[in-house]
């Protein structure tokens, strides 16, 4: 009989795995784009373009972008800052 009140090991170690690799991404970055799908959900599609541009932008220019292009460059895992 399969309990539905408590998650499998199988549910419970991919959630885990999941969990591990957003934690080894940049902060900044993931909370950009939390951000942006926030406010951009009730927008006009134009508006949230705009919006996710501008901050695409700024983005670009972060020292996590700059350490994940050279850490794919000498083919290692980046150390970003904002972890």
């Amino acid at each position: 009989m399969v309990n539905y009140l408590t998650p499998s090991d199988d549910l419970r170690e991919k959630a885990l795995e999941y969990c591990h690799l957003l934690a080894s991404k940049s902060a900044d970055g993931l909370g950009m784009m939390k951000d942006l799908a926030y406010s951009g959900v009730d927008l006009p599609l134009e508006t949230a373009l705009k919006l996710e541009v501008n901050e695409a932008v700024k983005g670009l220019n972060s020292d996590d972008v700059k350490e994940g292009l050279t850490a794919f460059g000498e083919r290692r895992d980046p150390v970003f800052k904002s972890r």
